[in-house]
């Protein structure tokens, strides 16, 4: 059981962090998972890296999408 120095704790950590929520198609969760623990790393450590890859310029997303895709 956790102390209440420990939930203390949890509550300054978790203070400093902001939560995004994404969604998947149904059973592609653990698929995307087991690609991140396959590149040692977690799966929100992925899509923070990849994010950040494409917000600095080191991956380009323009060919990821067709047009008609922004077109609905």
């Amino acid at each position: 059981m956790a102390t209440k120095a420990h939930l203390a704790g949890n509550a300054r950590y978790l203070e400093k962090l902001d939560d995004i929520k994404i969604r998947v198609p149904a059973g592609d969760r653990q698929k995307y998972r087991d690609f991140a623990e396959s590149q040692g790393m977690s799966l929100n450590r992925l899509v923070v890296a990849l994010l950040d890859g494409a917000m600095s310029g080191e991956i380009s997303v323009s060919n990821l999408f067709k047009e008609e895709d922004f077109s609905k």
